[in-house]
């Protein structure tokens, strides 16, 4: 039944033959069409005809001599086999070992044959596990490897749900032909080498601890489906291969660094916040997310399919002789720096978009046929640096341009800039934009242009510019060029401005109609005006759509009229000066800051004509020293305030007042609560929601509360209940006598 490397006595053969025949039974004649026996389970009597030494108070057989085992055998709960130093155990070919209690390795184990495992297997320091080409080894569900030796498989291996396997400080590895598939949980604080097959199913967790190193060596293939981990690092070899499917992660203290190919597939999700460095191939179909830390594309090539996405917060970095290709998203946002350096290609057939707060640093080529949108910084970073522009560019931040800037543009392609365009290289605007219908692409700037000493500006085809443009150097109007000079966003010539998209008025910039312009802004369009920015004029404006003023300054001249149809909003936080006429039928709201001055003057004033239906919802300041009609609803807020001057009239409805609460709701929505008036005596109001964050909260609506007691004609009262989750509840104030 076994064989060992010790010689047997007479005897003892003897009875080792007789027990091997108490246990099996006496083996048929026809045994071959039969099944295989049952395996022995381990005892006393079958660990002794294993050489073995049997430990009986711990139920323990210590096998210290070298043993092949031929037969099956079964470890039960709470028996133990323990190979000791430097003893071999082999587990023959076709040959299964079942453990339901504990095999401890402090030797050499080779496995040939199966290994069971749906209890504990511990490989201890300086052990050694060996699972070879013919050898199967695996982990049930509540089975546990703790490996602290070396623990090395050809064969294959396979770690079931509700599996374990703690990877402590030894070495495991995944060695040619060898396959390694996980449906439990791995926890790897040391090595890990892949040479053969790795599989991480779905469900499955493989996590890599800082300190742990999981290694793809060039034959090592891994595929995840469930989660992966790391802390620590991870290499891939040059023809090794990693296809993500599931959720793959790159703590911030995590190393990466891929020689050969990583596949990030559609669904798969790739998140970095340590050190990540390709010098090899990467390709998504899925997410790439760059959360910390940095990935450099040290010469390799990073490609982004048609609808996968990359985004990026930190560093994402392509190095000399480095191509980034993308055809899906790619999006840098605040925070983040994406550089492309001298010698560097990044090729945009998609969306390049790089928001507000990031930073697109290039000293290489850039060559856009998509759309490549900028509200952050952009930098064409040197003489030799190349944008290289047939598809559309949106810039709304600001673009630097120290090499060259050069559009080719068709049918729809467009060079936008609502921000800042500085030029101290080569811009060249070209293509064939004019029809017998008007332009069909162009550059438009709605910001800053400045063109430097020494710089050049060449067009031949449409520029229209319709705020600010600065030249210390050279512009040249080459054949079929078009310059079109709207200042300060003003109507070149008389005529209809009708908006049925988004109009934008910034820092700095003014649009202007004058008194023979008619300026539509549809419904559904937008006409937003920044802080700093100004909007008016004395022409006709009919809005049908939203005119949002974010702390800018409207202001309509004397002969000015502002026709606010159905369906039209105005919303103003700035400065809103009315020496012209307001009809509004819909919606005008004055935020709070926001501020609406109805003017006087000897010869014109202000005019403000509130129809029946329409309203005016003021949380910030009015001042009428001209004429208010209001036939609809004039509201002042809490914090409002609506003065009619000596010289100004105001007629129709009154002013709501929108803060019967006074004081009380005033705190009470400072503090976020929902205020309610509930009568004149016992409760007599609440407050709902409000965040009880500070001490100064409580003390102003407490203080509050007793004002409003005693201005009801009662002493006595309380304020309550307050707890420290009070966002979940009512807080009431109550006179009691």
């Amino acid at each position: 039944m076994f064989r060992s490397s010790r010689w047997l006595l007479p005897a003892a053969a003897s009875v080792a033959a007789s027990i091997a025949v108490a246990l099996l039974g006496a083996a048929p004649a026809a045994i071959a069409s039969k099944p295989p026996p049952k395996p022995v389970a381990l005892t006393m009597t079958s660990c002794r005809s294993l050489g073995g030494t049997w430990t009986r108070n711990s139920s323990t057989c210590t096998i210290s001599a070298t043993t092949s085992l031929t037969t099956g055998l079964s470890i039960p709960s709470g028996t133990t086999l323990l190979i000791a130093p430097p003893t071999t155990f082999t587990v023959a070919g076709s040959v299964t070992l079942m453990n339901a209690g504990t095999i401890s390795n402090q030797g050499h184990v080779e496995i040939a044959g199966t290994v069971a495992n749906s209890s504990t297997i511990t490989n201890a320091t300086g052990a050694l596990f060996v699972v070879q080409a013919t050898g199967t080894l695996t982990n049930s569900s509540g089975g546990t490897i703790a490996n602290n030796g070396s623990l090395e498989s050809t064969g294959t291996w396979t770690n079931a749900s509700g599996g374990v396997i703690d990877n402590n400080v030894g070495a495991l590895g995944v060695y040619t032909g060898g396959t390694f598939t996980n449906d439990g949980s791995v926890d790897s604080h040391s090595g890990f080498d892949n040479g053969g097959t790795l599989t991480n199913d779905a469900g499955a967790t493989f996590t890599n601890r800082a300190g742990g190193i999981l290694l793809d060596f060039s034959t090592g293939t891994t595929t995840n489906r469930g989660t992966i981990d790391s802390f620590g690092t991870v290499t891939n070899d040059n023809g090794a291969t990693i296809d993500n499917y599931g959720p793959l992660t790159a703590e911030a203290s995590s190393v990466v660094g891929n020689f050969g190919t990583v596949t990030n597939e559609s669904h798969g999700t790739l998140t970095n916040a340590g050190a990540f460095s390709n010098p090899g191939t990467l390709t998504n179909s899925g997410t790439i997310s760059s959360s910390g830390g940095s990935i450099s594309n040290a010469g390799g090539t990073i490609t982004n399919n048609a609808g996968a996405m990359i985004t990026n917060v930190a560093l994402l970095r392509n190095n000399q002789t480095g191509t980034l290709t993308n055809n899906g998203a790619l999006t840098n946002n605040s925070g983040g720096t994406l550089q492309n350096d001298p010698g560097a290609t990044i090729s945009n057939a998609g969306t390049l978009t790089n928001n507000t707060g990031g930073a697109l640093n290039s000293a290489g080529e850039i060559d856009n046929s998509g759309t490549l949108g900028n509200s952050g910084t952009l930098n064409n970073g040197n003489p030799a640096s190349l944008i290289n522009n047939t598809g559309t560019v949106t810039n709304g931040g600001s673009l630097t341009n120290n090499g060259t800037f050069s559009s080719t543009l068709a049918a729809g392609a467009f060079v936008i800039n609502t921000g800042t365009f500085d030029n101290f290289g080569t811009v060249s605007n070209a293509g064939s934009c004019s029809t017998l219908n008007g332009f069909v692409c162009g550059f438009t700037n709605r910001g800053t242009v400045t063109n430097e000493s020494g710089a050049n500006l060449s067009n031949s085809t449409y520029l229209e510019t319709e705020n600010t443009f600065s030249n210390s150097g050279s512009v040249t109007e080459t054949s079929g060029g078009f310059l079109l000079n709207q200042y300060s966003n003003a109507l070149a010539y008389p005529g209809h401005f009708t908006n049925d998209g988004t109009i934008t008025v910034g820092f700095g910039a003014s649009f202007s109609g004058s008194s023979v312009n008619v300026i539509t802004n549809d419904s559904g369009a937008t006409i937003t005006v920044n802080s700093g920015g100004n909007f008016g004029g004395v022409a006709n404006f009919f809005n049908s759509g939203t005119i949002s003023n974010n702390g800018g300054f409207l202001d309509i001249s004397a002969a000015g009229d502002v026709v606010n149809n159905t369906g039209g909003i105005i919303t103003n936080s700035g400065s809103f000066e009315l020496d012209g006429t307001l009809d509004n039928s819909n919606t005008v709201t004055i935020k709070a800051g926001g501020t609406l001055t109805i003017t006087h003057a000897a010869n014109f004033h202000g005019t403000v004509n509130n129809e029946t239906g329409a309203s005016i919802d003021n949380s910030g300041a009015v001042d009428n020293s001209g004429d208010v009609e209001n036939s609809g609803t004039i509201t002042d807020e809490c914090g409002a305030s609506f003065t009619t001057e000596s010289v100004g009239t105001y007629n129709g409805n009154a002013v709501a007042d929108g803060c019967p609460g006074g004081q009380s709701q005033i705190d009470c929505q400072d503090q976020g609560g929902a205020f309610a008036l509930l009568g004149t005596s016992g409760q007599l109001w609440s407050c709902t929601h409000w965040f009880y964050n500070s001490q100064a909260a409580l003390d102003a609506l407490q203080a509050d509360c007793n004002t409003d007691i005693h201005a009801a004609g009662f002493t006595m009262g309380t304020f309550g209940p307050v707890t420290s989750n009070i966002t979940q509840g009512t807080t009431y104030c109550t006179e009691t006598g």
